[in-house]
């Protein structure tokens, strides 16, 4: 099994400010959540983008970002409501710096995340009843936690500041309530990194959390970055099963794998460093969105 190295994304650019207090959205709600450096930014991005293509091209389904609402005052210290586009502003700005062969920035925050809403009618006869009677409505949320925080909830890190006790608090509260979890994980780390036993315990407790708060829970274990690998990935299940037999054992009743390729292929430098092709072909990116809420 070929595995080349890939820079890490997000290390030459400033910051990309993260909203918080997104509007809500009745529905079922989904949470992307994906370990430190797992590549869940780059998948999310591509995701993002190739269901709304999907969407816009259907008569069943209809997505929309959810606009970051917040207050602020005028010079006469009026205060009026404003609605941002910061996912969609989001997206487009990590395609673009990837057609542009650079990585996503790294964001910073997490108490809003980005945000979007996918709705689905049912059909009757072949025909998509009204729009009124959409049967799915479901809220999906990307927050991008720091790594501390995943440290500290799921890897028994006891010392820590305030804030990233917050942090992972806010994070467990998440995926306590979710009605869906996608997993992003990085194949490499999970199965031959030097951080494997680190993120071991991680996986562990977080499976732990749900088998006692959210056993019900839908999850998309999705594996990441297999453009690394070459054409042929192996059987992440089996090797999950086998490396992780205890972590296996908790895994919610409702549980499935899948393996993702959000670029399609990658370019390699003369130096072994890996950048994102100008033009991006992604596959398998919307099975897991597909086998989460049925469409």
């Amino acid at each position: 099994m070929k595995r080349i190295h890939r820079q890490d994304e997000g290390t030459d650019s400033q910051p990309y400010p993260f909203p918080t207090g997104n509007d809500q959205s009745s529905g079922d709600n989904y949470l992307f959540l994906g370990l430190p450096k797992s590549g869940k930014t780059t998948y999310f991005a591509v995701m993002v983008q190739h269901l709304q293509d999907v969407a816009n091209r259907s008569r069943h389904l209809s997505f929309r970002f959810l606009p970051y609402k917040h207050t602020v005052r005028d010079s006469q210290g009026n205060e009026k409501t404003v609605a941002e586009n910061v996912t969609s502003e989001f997206v487009r700005d990590c395609i673009d710096r990837m057609s542009n062969g650079l990585w996503p920035q790294k964001t910073v925050g997490y108490e809003g995340g980005y945000s979007f809403v996918l709705q689905r009618r049912g059909r009757f006869l072949g025909i998509p009843i009204p729009e009124m009677l959409y049967v799915c409505r479901a809220r999906f949320d990307y927050h991008d936690y720091p790594g501390e925080a995943f440290e500290i909830a799921f890897g028994g890190k006891a010392s820590a500041s305030e804030d990233m006790k917050a942090a992972a608090e806010d994070m467990e509260t998440r995926v306590k309530n979710a009605a869906g979890i996608f997993l992003i994980l990085d194949a490499d780390a999970m199965f031959g990194g030097q951080r494997r036993k680190e993120l071991l315990k991680q996986v562990e407790s977080l499976f732990q959390l749900i088998e006692d708060h959210n056993k019900n829970t839908k999850l998309a274990i999705v594996f990441d970055k297999l453009e690394l690998f070459g054409k042929e990935a192996p059987d992440f299940m089996k090797k999950f099963r086998n490396c992780y037999p205890n972590a296996y054992a908790f895994l919610p009743k409702h549980t499935k794998f899948f393996n993702v390729y959000p670029l399609g292929e990658v370019l390699t430098t003369d130096n072994g460093d890996v950048i994102p092709p100008t033009t991006l072909r992604p596959r398998a990116v919307l099975d897991p969105v597909r086998w989460m809420i049925g469409f």
